[in-house]
């Protein structure tokens, strides 16, 4: 048996070096930048010979133009309100994570499982990161002055590292229900490790990635309700399976004193007291009425923040963030990409049966409602595999589950 070494393969593991690496990207390499940025380094230089196909223009532009347009008028709106505190005009983050996005859907067309591979890679560094915990290796306590402290790994924050974990939980269960790799029985092994990582996930203390499993289950009724023609039947067959699945998750998360503490503190001064995060939306709330229609760009937000609060701070909050970045038309150019991706997620549900899809869609939305959607590699990979696949992996014909 020969191996054989091509251009592609080499692409598909540079790929699946960078889908592994999301799950520790805190992990700095000696000081000179984050595992994650490395390897996208790789990745990057390995698909430059391929430069022409991976910088195609063709369907893909249904859901590239909307995103780039959003990214041109953030730049412009930022160059016009540069001002005596901020010249913040061009988000890097932002928009290495658009180009890794355009190149990934692009590399969906030259192997048709890439994507599914990538995403099973993802999977095991999630089991990778919980195993590291379990033994200590990178775990990190955080004392905010509960009975039981909270985990981190490597200086990520917790809630970052819980829904990347509880990511790759869901995608290991996609995976046993549709064996779209054609693993068959071995991958039911992969079971074997859910237990590992939800125990990675409740030692977080992440009240937003327990919810994202529930959101997660929610989301598929849904999906199965909307494209069903038996509605009723779909529905009352999903709530119970439903409620059979998540009453022992919620049963064994009652156990985890990290979990407890941190369901006691909800709604408390953590949330609503000052620099909560309901004091800091309730501020930048506030803040809409500089420039409701246009947005104030990097810059102007840099200034206004800095106004009001007195230090600058992230809104946690997509649909803030952006409406203070670009305004009502901002708003509309950017929800415009989100209906798009959604909708080919509900079609590769609908026409084909395929569960990871919108089974992505709760990672999206924790991100987007919690953290940072705009900057997190994780939100643009889900992106890109559902476009990817609807794009170069859509047919008409339903995946069997088991």
């Amino acid at each position: 048996m020969t191996l054989s070494i091509t251009r592609t393969s080499i692409q598909n593991f540079a790929l699946y070096l960078y889908f592994f690496s999301i799950n520790i990207e805190n992990f700095n390499l000696y000081g000179y930048g984050s595992i994650s940025f490395f390897s996208g380094l790789i990745y990057l230089l390995a698909i430059l010979p391929s430069i022409k196909v991976m910088s195609s223009l063709n369907n893909n532009l249904r859901y590239f133009l909307p995103i780039m347009i959003y990214f041109v008028w953030l730049v412009i709106n930022s160059l016009i309100n540069v001002n005596w505190y901020s010249a913040r005009v061009f988000d890097v983050a932002f928009f290495l994570n658009i180009v890794f996005f355009f190149a990934i859907v692009n590399h969906a067309s030259k192997d048709k499982l890439v994507l599914e591979k990538a995403f099973f890679v993802f999977s095991l560094g999630s089991i990778f990161t919980a195993t590291l915990l379990f033994f200590g290796i990178g775990a990190e306590q955080t004392d905010e002055g509960l009975r039981a402290a909270r985990t981190t790994f490597f200086n990520a924050g917790p809630n970052e590292l819980a829904i990347k974990l509880v990511t790759g939980a869901i995608i290991i269960v996609s995976m046993i229900i549709q064996d779209i790799l054609g693993l068959g029985k071995v991958r039911y092994l992969l079971a074997l490790f859910l237990p590992l990582i939800f125990i990675a996930v409740l030692e977080t203390g992440s009240r937003t990635a327990l919810l994202v499993m529930p959101i997660a289950g929610l989301t598929w009724l849904f999906f199965r309700v909307v494209s069903s023609r038996y509605k009723v039947l779909a529905l009352i067959s999903g709530a119970i399976a439903f409620i059979a699945i998540f009453i022992p998750i919620i049963f064994f998360a009652l156990q985890n004193q990290v979990t407890l503490d941190r369901i006691a503190i909800t709604g408390g001064r953590g949330d609503f007291g000052e620099f909560g995060r309901f004091f800091l939306w309730a501020g930048f709330f506030n803040l809409l009425g500089e420039n409701l229609l246009f947005g104030n760009g990097l810059s102007g937000f840099d200034l206004i923040t800095f106004k009001y609060f007195g230090f600058l701070e992230s809104p946690h909050n997509v649909l803030l963030e952006v409406l203070l970045y670009t305004g009502i038309v901002g708003l509309i150019i950017y929800a415009l990409f989100i209906y798009r991706t959604v909708y080919a997620s509900y079609r590769l549900y609908k026409d084909q049966g395929r569960l990871l899809p919108i089974l992505l869609l709760p990672t999206i939305f924790a991100y987007s409602m919690a953290l940072q959607a705009l900057t997190e590699k994780i939100c643009w990979l889900a992106f890109a595999y559902i476009v990817g696949t609807y794009l170069f992996n859509y047919f008409p014909k339903r995946i069997n589950s088991e």
